[in-house]
């Protein structure tokens, strides 16, 4: 399958001029390049926006208010929410390095490189990562949710705790004495919080309560469109036949000894991919943003992910005629 050369216009087969390109002015621009900037620019904002150290009157600087409690309860608490805050700022970073990892495997190359498959075509590994960026900066926004309270974060810090300490057990073949288990329950409870059998989390005296699943999170930060976005790339990162069976080309040994398999390019279905994240990343990126007043580089998240996503959309109809795909 030819790579496709598009340009947005439809004619010159290169970048449009606001969409900065490594490609050489008498070289066509691929569908490789397009995925590699635009990832590469999702990524450089994303890091300017975890980075930045400017902020205003935030809920970030008041991290750790527990209101009118004292003594022991006080305590555990200001403990769960330092280890939302920690936990929130780890997951934002692995965003990052998902994201990161991703543009460079989309090389430029010429059109005859790609076709002659010198250069790879990264196939479905770019959705396990791009999985875990959705993973960790959903995380992130969840925790850190501007929009909720000091006491609901700290739930919400309790039941990952839940989570995180039921998969460390499992991890280190603690499982009989489930010691890490034992340990969080105990953090839970001196905190003023209880915690039943599924991992839901509550406040004693209130109507706050959390459950920490990746699903859960992902939907309660970016909705059903993110959910959907999520489900599709954890099917191809498990190799679930619904999602890869129409990726695959299937062809006859000679003399009956068998199949050859090899995976078909979807150049679209790549971008396509890329644009939805495009779409919804900015959505965990304000959440983290508004929560330690990083306005300004929260706003230029969103900017470059509109601006690449728009970009692709506008091309993706000449990509799918080129593939003869409707």
């Amino acid at each position: 399958m030819s790579t496709i050369n598009f340009s947005g216009s439809g004619s010159t087969g290169k970048a449009p001029m606001n969409i900065s390109t490594t490609a050489s002015d008498d070289e066509a621009f691929s569908s490789n390049d397009a995925l590699r900037i635009t990832y590469d620019a999702m990524a450089d904002a994303w890091h300017a926006m975890l980075t930045d150290r400017t902020h205003s009157d935030t809920h970030g600087q008041n991290w750790d208010d527990v209101g009118v409690l004292d003594g022991p309860e006080a305590v555990g608490r200001r403990k769960i929410l330092a280890f939302g805050v920690h936990t929130a700022s780890h997951s934002a970073i692995a965003a990052l390095h998902n994201l990161k990892i991703v543009g460079p495997m989309y090389p430029h190359a010429t059109h005859e490189e790609i076709d002659a498959n010198t250069v790879s075509w990264p196939g479905f590994a770019p959705f396990s990562n791009l999985r875990a960026a959705l993973e960790g900066s959903c995380t992130a926004a969840w925790l850190l949710d501007p929009t909720a309270g000091n006491a609901e974060r700290a739930v919400r810090a309790a039941a990952f705790g839940w989570w995180a300490a039921g998969e460390e057990d499992w991890a280190t073949e603690a499982k009989a004495d489930r010691k890490a288990f034992t340990e969080h329950i105990k953090k839970v409870q001196d905190a003023g919080m209880t915690v039943n059998k599924k991992g839901e989390v509550a406040l004693a005296g209130s109507t706050i309560a959390a459950r920490f699943t990746h699903s859960g999170v992902i939907k309660a930060v970016l909705g059903t469109r993110g959910a959907t976005l999520y489900r599709h790339l954890s099917g191809a990162s498990h190799v679930a036949p619904w999602k890869i069976a129409d990726w695959m080309d299937y062809d006859l040994a000679a003399e009956g000894r068998g199949l050859s398999i090899s995976t078909k390019r979807y150049e679209d279905r790549h971008l396509e991919l890329a644009a939805d994240l495009c779409d919804v990343l900015p959505i965990a990126g304000t959440a983290i943003g508004e929560y330690y007043g990083r306005a300004s580089t929260t706003d230029e998240l969103r900017t470059a992910c509109e601006k690449h996503s728009t970009w692709i959309r506008a091309v993706l109809p000449e990509v799918r005629a080129a593939l003869g795909r409707p």
